[in-house]
C-alpha cells in the first residue's frame, strides 16, 4: 500500500492497522498465498 507524501501520520497509521487486520484474516491470507503473494503485516515506516 502506498500513500502520497505529506499524508497525515494518523491516516497512515489507521490505513496500516486496517491492512494488517485484513491480511491476518485466515481466508484473506490463504487467498493471497494461493496467488503467490507473501502477506506481511509491517509498520508504516
Amino acid at each position: 500500500m502506498i500513500a502520497p507524501g505529506g499524508t497525515p501520520r494518523a491516516a497512515v497509521d489507521r490505513l496500516n492497522g486496517e491492512m494488517v487486520k485484513f491480511i491476518n484474516i485466515a481466508e484473506t491470507r490463504t487467498r493471497l498465498l494461493n496467488m503467490g503473494m507473501e502477506p506481511i503485516g509491517n509498520t508504516p515506516d
